[in-house]
């Protein structure tokens, strides 16, 4: 860096001499050169050819400051010559660290109006100047409206914002830019520029308080080292607004944007890997620690031994969100502090599953538990699904006994055929479930209670439950010739047991039962068999009742007598088949022998009774019967009704009628 050296003469002596400049210590960080006779290696060193210029060169890959000191003699002789005070020159090397020159996009994020590319050079025709029209250097820009004038009432601020930029090995950070911008003052419309260091809490480092009106670029420097020093993720925002309703400027242009600072010592930070049994980390190693620079990212590769699987990484460095997936056995951590990580590996497991199914191999049976029991280790379990569907997870190697486990189920295949040993992949074990059984049993026995009743229909309720109606066909009986029964029911079934048969009723009809665990037995039943009537009226042709005829049903049947009215009624069992047969002396009946198969409801038949000695027909022989006789006596061709009695040739009442009537009279 050349460096020109200026100082003043009083024009002292008379006439005054040539200024000598003299080096009167050396720059510590750097050296200097003269350009009329090269290095310059020792103090004091009085420049050749009265030169008044040195060039700079600073130590490799220094940054920071730097000095020297000169001074300047005239020739004279003190107190009118001689030489000057001594004058320090103070050197800052700074290094670049983030430069956008916009020549190309430089990426930034943008709200609202924020554009990138060649400013159109218009706005500001009430108010203020005009945008330019191209940048600093090159054409393009970044601006806000490069087409005109800001909007009024923006609210809220609208902003473009720098990438994350890396601060971490850089203090004094310094902002440069190169500006032209035009709006009102504060009070009325505001433009802002803020620094953050984590993207969510931001520094106001300038804001407008009165009107700006730039007409040409103006370069800006604003010392950020506050926020910026030292630190991995560094944000540069502007700000356009709020503004009001009125007037309105033609805003912000940006150019040739520059953060510098003194490049310092990287500090070191140290990782320490650990690992838990089943792998180890292969990179960088085990144990440690580690030196990295700050800010470095760091490969961590963990590596599972035989049978093992990674799982994930915890530590510090997982805690404070510097791995940058802590699922991944290859990943990265940054390394802007010292940190531990540690590989955490399981024995590989494998997937025992299957369906427990009804015995329909097709109908799953949901929420039974299902475990995978090994001695000294703790269960696995899982319950079935709609589907009827488990999975077990258990270590490579396992060996123990798939268990099922439900109240009221036996399940196959048995036991034996459920253990499992030394499980090294995924394996399938189906099941089947069957909800066991119970027998409700008894005997139906007559009302004498001794003669048993066979053919009784004994039916569960709902088919004794689910399983039994599905896959028994129900759960009924009927009884054998000893009057015994089984029927079958679910566990825990609760419901009724009824009995029923055509020819008899019973008691009770129906047993009720709650929770069904166990068999039961001596569930007892008493039957009697069905009766019904034959009924019916007896009269003769002239519908009077006739009482006292005697009507018997054979085969088991009962008999009856008539009444004044002439009914009659008799019982058969059901089923029944015989005859029916009235009888009275001196009379017949029309179809006097009624015959029935298979009564199995109540009948009524009516019969109508003949009496020759009963002329009048008032159901009994008496004096109007012997009025007739008088009245036809010796009458010929009366017939009966007339009271031609006895059968004779001549067809004439006549004594032998009479004879044959006196017979009978009053029986």
């Amino acid at each position: 860096v050349p460096i020109l050296l200026a100082a003043a003469d009083d024009d002292l002596p008379d006439p005054p001499g040539v200024l000598n400049y003299i080096i009167t210590s050396l720059p510590s960080q750097g050296s200097l050169s003269d350009p009329g006779a090269g290095g310059i290696s020792g103090v004091p060193y009085t420049l050749a050819g009265n030169g008044d210029q040195v060039v700079y060169t600073p130590d490799l890959e220094y940054t920071g400051p730097d000095s020297f000191q000169f001074k300047a003699n005239d020739g004279g002789l003190p107190p009118d010559g001689g030489d000057s005070n001594t004058a320090t020159v103070s050197i800052s090397i700074v290094s670049s660290l983030y430069f956008a020159n916009m020549d190309t996009d430089p990426g930034w994020s943008a709200t609202g109006q924020w554009q990138y590319g060649v400013p159109k050079g218009r706005g500001g025709g009430a108010h203020g100047n005009p945008d330019p029209d191209s940048g600093y250097t090159g054409s393009k820009v970044i601006g806000y409206n490069l087409s005109g004038d800001y909007s009024n009432n923006i609210d809220p601020t609208e902003w473009t914002t720098t990438p994350a930029i890396d601060c971490t090995a850089m203090i004094n950070i310094t902002l440069s830019f190169y500006r032209w911008l035009n709006v009102e003052m504060a009070d009325y419309d505001h433009a802002y520029i803020e620094v953050s260091n984590d993207g969510s809490t931001w520094n106001t480092i300038w804001e407008n308080s009165a009107e700006i009106t730039d007409s040409s670029w103006t370069r800006q420097t604003y010392d950020i080292s506050a926020f910026a020093d030292a630190q991995p993720t560094v944000y540069i925002r502007w700000g356009m607004g709020t503004t009001d309703e009125s007037w309105r400027y033609s805003g912000w242009n940006i150019d040739d944007v520059e953060i510098t600072g003194y490049i310092t010592t990287i500090p070191q930070h140290t990782l320490t890997t650990l690992s838990t049994a089943g792998g180890s980390v292969t990179t960088p190693g085990e144990s440690g620690p580690y030196n990295y620079d700050h800010g470095a990212v760091a490969d961590i590769v963990a590596t599972p031994d035989a049978d093992y699987h990674f799982v994930n990484w915890t530590g510090s460095g997982v805690t404070a969100g510097k791995v940058a997936d802590p699922n991944a056995a290859d990943t990265t951590i940054m390394m802007d502090d010292s940190y531990s990580v540690q590989a955490n590996f399981v024995a590989d497991t494998h997937v025992i599953s299957g369906y427990l199914l009804e015995p329909d191999d097709t109908t799953g049976i949901a929420g039974v538990l299902i475990e995978a029991i090994a001695p000294a280790i703790p269960d696995v379990n899982d319950i079935t699904d709609p589907n009827g569907y488990y999975e077990l997870t258990v270590d490579y190697g396992w060996s123990g006994i798939v268990e099922p486990n439900e109240v009221g189920y036996i399940f196959e295949p048995n036991e034996t055929d459920r253990t499992l040993t030394n499980v090294t992949g995924d394996t399938v074990l189906d099941l089947t479930g069957y909800l066991e059984a119970f027998i409700i049993s008894g005997t139906i026995l007559e009302d004498d209670g001794a003669t048993p009743i066979e053919g009784v229909t004994v039916t569960p309720e709902n088919g004794g439950g689910y399983y039994t109606a599905k896959y028994d066909g129900g759960g009924w009986d009927v009884t054998d010739p000893n009057g015994y029964y089984e029927v079958l029911v679910d566990y825990d079934w609760s419901g009724k047991v009824a009995v029923t048969h055509n020819a008899y009723v019973f008691d009770p009809n129906e047993i009720g039962y709650s929770n069904v665990a166990a068999n039961i037995a001596d569930q007892d039943y008493a039957g009697t068999m069905l009766t019904y009537t034959i009924s019916g009226y007896i009269r003769n042709s002239a519908a009077a009742p006739i009482p006292d005829v005697l009507v018997e049903a054979d085969n088991g049947g009962t008999s009856d007598t008539t009444d004044p009215n002439g009914y009659y009624e008799v019982w058969v069992d059901y089923g029944w088949s015989g005859t029916v047969t009235p009888g009275k002396t001196h009379y017949t009946f029309v179809d006097p022998n009624n015959v029935y198969t298979n009564v199995i409801v109540n009948k009524v038949d009516d019969y109508t009774a003949t009496n020759i000695y009963d002329i009048d027909l008032d159901a009994s022989i008496g004096f109007g019967d012997v009025k007739i006789i008088s009245n036809n006596w010796l009458l010929v061709g009366v017939g009966l009704s007339g009271g031609d009695i006895y059968n004779d040739e001549d067809d004439i009442v006549n004594i032998l009628d009479f004879a044959c009537f006196a017979g009978v009279w009053g029986d």
